[in-house]
């Protein structure tokens, strides 16, 4: 199939889409969290092509705030009220910002400052691990490993922990085992070679 032929579709991944349409179905948002480059977004990216729903996507970063959401759901809105299919809102890179508190609004309770969120619209948000890390240093010769806390939280990404009210819809991703990595590099790699042969033969 055209559609699919620069998706590596694996045994893993196949079953998260399964997992995560049948969640859009019952209308329940998702919310995955995995490491950077594990394929989150493609996979959203290939289930808006397969169902042939409309994707609007919000790139979040630590300057994002509540008014930019804002704006970006009532546009989201006035297209679901325009036309006929489903939209399914994108919100990747929830816990970079500082507001979960409004996300959480929306995912949850399907208002924004009060206003309903119509049926046909649904929600997937990615995010990355809250976690800490181990930091190696040599101190008189000695391997001293530490853990910053505390004041000191040394975190393995820039990110914010979720509400309790979010936590409930988390979605673990995982990780890509090794087989599945290498599928995806090498997807990558020949991507932009075949187009550029592709090109010259014009």
């Amino acid at each position: 199939n055209s559609i699919t032929d620069d998706y590596v579709f694996t045994a893993d991944n196949f079953i998260k889409m399964i997992l995560i349409i049948l969640r859009l179905r019952s209308n329940i948002p998702v919310i995955m969290m995995g490491e950077t480059g594990c394929g989150k977004t493609s996979l959203i990216r290939m289930i808006s092509v397969l169902k042939d729903m409309k994707l609007k996507v919000f790139n979040i970063h630590a300057g994002v705030n509540d008014k930019s959401i804002l704006s970006f759901m009532e546009d989201v809105v006035k297209s679901a009220n325009e036309i006929s299919s489903n939209i399914c809102v994108f919100f990747d890179e929830i816990n970079t910002c500082y507001s979960m508190s409004l996300i959480s609004e929306i995912m949850c309770k399907r208002t924004y400052y009060s206003k309903s969120i119509p049926n046909s619209i649904s929600f997937i948000a990615a995010c990355n691990p809250y976690r800490t890390l181990k930091t190696e240093y040599t101190n008189n010769g000695l391997i001293n490993k530490i853990k910053l806390i505390h004041k000191r939280v040394n975190l393995a990404y820039s990110v914010h922990p979720l509400p309790h009210s979010l936590l409930n819809f988390v979605f673990d991703f995982g990780n890509l085992n090794f087989n599945d990595e290498i599928k995806y590099i090498k997807s990558m790699i020949y991507q932009p070679i075949d187009e550029m042969f592709q090109y010259n033969d014009r």
